[in-house]
């Protein structure tokens, strides 16, 4: 091959090139310019799977109300069955949930009482992490573990899918409701 070919053999060494060169240093700067390109180009499309933070606030996602999966956690005294928030008459400040370190963790607890069936319940959007710790009135402490993956597909609304809860020491059952899972547990 003669000198401006697209591929020049030189000494045993095979150097790709788009433009003709006259030395190595030219050809492999020249590479190197057509690899950064073409990484560009490959970094530069979009997962169609799931909207990206940008899009949901832009968009087709703009302005869509998503409801935050929650839990909901009823809490019976074991021995009578009488509920143990109103009971013990809890109020929101009474509640703090904790990480594994022991730190505070911001939430938007609540207490409420959502249908007749569920009265007097505790509820906390599902935290960002696989394990924390109810705290009421600085005595009682709740371990909660569970797994999570975050869920919804090409929705704009994406929730939380919770598996393998456990509540450490206690009895208690574990369902999934319509915005989140319901947790009662037996104290």
């Amino acid at each position: 091959m003669g000198e401006g070919a697209f591929a020049k053999f030189d000494r045993g060494c095979f150097v790709f090139c788009i433009f003709p060169v006259s030395n190595k240093k030219a050809a492999m700067r020249s590479l190197f310019s057509l690899l950064l390109v073409l990484l560009l180009l490959v970094q530069c499309t979009k997962s169609e799977d799931n909207p990206s933070y940008q899009e949901a606030l832009t968009g087709d996602c703009a302005g869509q109300s998503c409801a935050s999966t929650s839990f909901v956690i009823e809490l019976t005294d074991k021995t009578t069955g009488a509920n143990y928030i109103s009971s013990n008459k809890i109020t929101v400040p009474d509640i703090d949930i904790r990480n594994t370190s022991g730190q505070q963790v911001t939430s938007n607890i609540s207490i409420a009482s959502p249908d007749d069936q569920l009265q007097h319940v505790v509820i906390l959007p599902v935290p960002d992490r696989s394990r924390f710790f109810l705290r009421i009135k600085n005595s009682l402490v709740l371990e909660i573990a569970y797994s999570s993956r975050i869920s919804g597909g090409k929705s704009c609304c994406l929730q939380y899918e919770i598996t393998g809860l456990t509540v450490k020491d206690r009895s208690y059952t574990f369902t999934k409701t319509s915005n989140g899972y319901l947790i009662k547990i037996k104290i």
